[in-house]
């Protein structure tokens, strides 16, 4: 139900948005193009909320219940697993933020040779009639 009412939220939100698009962005634009996209993001949105929130209930269910038994058996053992668990999610989170910086830096010199490769490669005569490849290889290494 919940997932039922969300996608209806979204749906009804698209519509008075693309109610409100000037008729010039449908010149540039296929309907079809519009549609489809609207159409194939909320049906995955669903979908995925769908699966998602099972999952949800059934993980919080197993928490719990595995939380019980472990304070019921043994608390210290209990409170040392949690305790680990909350210094092992620090220090996570710690290593995270220091790697952000290099995982921003390894994307960007990502794309920019993806470009380059794609340029060369829808490009491949131009650059073999104009002599480039020692270049592209050059720029490439």
């Amino acid at each position: 139900t919940v997932t039922q009412r969300v996608s209806k939220k979204l749906r009804t939100d698209i519509s008075t948005k693309i109610n409100r698009l000037p008729l010039k962005y449908f010149d540039s634009t296929s309907t079809g193009d519009v549609l489809s996209r609207v159409t194939n993001d909320i049906d995955l949105i669903g979908q995925t909320m769908n699966q998602s929130l099972g999952t949800l209930v059934t993980a919080i269910t197993i928490f719990v219940g595995s939380l019980i038994m472990m304070f019921y058996t043994n608390w210290i053992m209990a409170i040392s697993a949690i305790l680990s668990t909350i210094i092992g999610f620090a220090f996570m989170t710690f290593i995270i933020s220091k790697s952000q910086i290099y995982f921003a830096e390894q994307q960007k010199e990502l794309g920019k040779l993806n470009g380059h490769i794609e340029e060369i490669y829808s490009g491949h005569h131009i650059v073999k009639v104009f002599n480039g490849e020692k270049k592209a290889k050059e720029t490439f290494h």
